[in-house]
């Protein structure tokens, strides 16, 4: 019996070491709340490491980020948890070894974690990954990972993350993603970049960007704006391809 429980014991510490050190970022994120991250708000965990005085600052950009959601799809339906990391280490442990983003989302059957490093905490930035966020809350994880490409997420994103074509104050319109885009010679159709692996090619992600931008925005101008997104998702959710709903 006593060695039974000295064996269990090993067990259950093997298991536990492994869902904190060894497992997925996102399972970490999913237990969040057992961490010593402070709770600020529903669903919001702030580094103990980040001084107390910029908590305020950060609701307040999540406030404007949530409302440029509401704006563009007319209601907010997902609630992901929003983790603010103050280190390298930190966004590593909840984020990705890749250290090369203000930000990131996971995007789980479980619902969405948002891992914010600090030069991260702006409008434009929370608004991009809220809306990858919105996105899979509105079809499900298995449509959205089955049936949407990188280049769809990524430009439908962009659309409230004001930082492309080039930093503006308001939504950048058709004509500024075309000014932009003239500006570069390219061979291909950036819908052929759909996949993470082809989306985030080294020395291309930045061009990848501006012209899943400039694909969005046109098509959303084409298709009534918010109407025409939210008949696309409904044709999805009935069971419509990706290309045939597009």
């Amino acid at each position: 019996m006593y060695k039974y429980l000295i064996g269990s014991s090993f067990v259950i510490f093997l298991i536990t070491l492994y869902f904190y050190w060894g497992s997925p970022a996102w399972i970490k994120c999913y237990w969040i709340g057992q961490s010593n991250f402070i709770c600020v708000e529903k669903k919001v965990y702030i580094s103990p490491n980040i001084p107390k005085k910029i908590a305020p600052n950060i609701q307040q950009k999540i406030k404007e980020a949530n409302q440029r959601i509401k704006d563009f799809w007319g209601t907010k339906n997902a609630q992901p948890i929003l983790i603010f990391c103050a280190n390298e280490q930190e966004f590593v442990y909840y984020g990705s070894e890749k250290n090369n983003v203000p930000a990131l989302t996971h995007m789980t059957a479980l619902g969405s974690f948002i891992v914010v490093q600090l030069d991260g905490i702006s409008v434009d930035i929370l608004a991009h990954e809220l809306n990858h966020a919105e996105l899979l809350k509105r079809l499900g994880w298995f449509i959205k990972s089955s049936e949407i490409p990188t280049w769809f997420d990524e430009g439908l994103a962009l659309q409230l993350d004001y930082r492309y074509p080039f930093s503006a104050y308001t939504p950048p319109s058709v004509e500024d993603y075309e000014q932009e885009c003239k500006k570069y010679t390219i061979n291909y159709s950036i819908k052929t970049r759909n996949t993470p692996q082809k989306f985030y090619e080294k020395n291309s992600s930045h061009v990848n960007y501006l012209f899943a931008g400039n694909e969005i925005r046109h098509w959303l101008y084409k298709n009534q704006e918010q109407k025409g997104l939210l008949n696309f998702i409904e044709k999805l959710k009935k069971g419509k391809k990706f290309k045939d709903a597009y």
